[in-house]
């Protein structure tokens, strides 16, 4: 069970640092910088390092790497979903594909923020 829970780990990091790329560069372009684009690109390596633990670690410690950096990341996306919602519900948002792909960013950090805490209460039950 720990290479697909790896693979959900270092695809949802993977999937966050290119968003946070995205979104810094759009920010050279006159939008202006926000600290969460720091903040989700720091979350996304987090995870990433916890992809990495996780396969060649067995140690209890490394389970938690993968809940802190899912951790960042859902400070960051779970309030922007329900304000691009919101906005999509006044006609103010992006089109249908690019609110599509907002939302399956978003439930692939929820995933893999339940399997860290997931993993988390299994490794206290040990």
């Amino acid at each position: 069970m720990r290479n697909p829970i790896g693979v959900l780990y270092l695809l949802t990091g993977l999937v966050c640092l290119y968003w946070s790329v995205q979104l810094t560069l759009t920010g050279m372009y006159g939008m202006p910088f926000s600290w969460w684009y720091a903040a989700v690109f720091v979350g996304s390596l987090i995870l990433i390092l916890g992809a990495i633990l996780v396969w060649v670690s067995g140690r209890p410690w490394t389970e938690w790497v993968p809940l802190v950096g899912s951790v960042v990341l859902a400070a960051y996306f779970i309030p922007a979903i329900i304000v691009t919602l919101r906005r999509y519900a006044q006609g103010q948002a992006p089109g249908s594909v690019g609110l599509a792909i907002r939302v399956a960013v978003v439930l692939l950090v929820i995933v893999s923020l339940a399997a860290a805490a997931r993993n988390i209460v299994h490794l206290k039950a040990r």
